[in-house]
């Protein structure tokens, strides 16, 4: 059970914004251990943007392991990363969590703004998920 930040534009993007923004992303993930990655929806043409580990697997980390999560620090990097190409390239972006069925916050023109309300919906439903696989199955009301 994981948790994900994954960021969506709010728009499609055109091949020309696409590529502007790619080629944004790939100056600034050089050297770093963790990334800015993006994928095309072709269904709306909206791009999806995950940090995914620069990691290569090499088989020295044991089937199924997670990759250790950098910290604070990188995810602040790499968000930081993220509002530079909002405002260079002209594309907004809604931040979604594994837990919230709706945008936990938008980078708008460069700008990183939280929805307070969705966040700690999140929150609740984070818990609710992680306590009830601790406790296990609710009680049988049927005897």
């Amino acid at each position: 059970m994981g948790y994900t930040l994954s960021y969506r534009s709010c728009n499609s993007v055109s091949p020309e914004q696409e590529a502007a923004i790619r080629q944004a992303a790939d100056a600034i993930n050089q050297g770093r251990t963790w990334t800015l990655a993006f994928e095309k929806d072709e269904r709306d043409g909206h791009l999806l943007c995950a940090m995914k580990s620069a990691e290569v697997p090499d088989g020295t980390r044991a089937a199924g392991e997670a990759r250790k999560w950098p910290g604070p620090y990188e995810a602040k990097c790499l968000l930081d990363a993220l509002c530079t190409i909002s405002h260079d390239c002209k594309v907004d972006w809604e931040i979604r969590d594994t837990y919230c069925l709706r945008p936990i916050g938008l980078i708008r023109d460069g700008v990183c703004h939280a929805d307070k309300e969705a966040q700690e919906e999140a929150a609740r439903n984070m818990a609710e998920v992680l306590l009830g696989s601790k406790l296990g199955p609710a009680p049988s009301t049927t005897d």
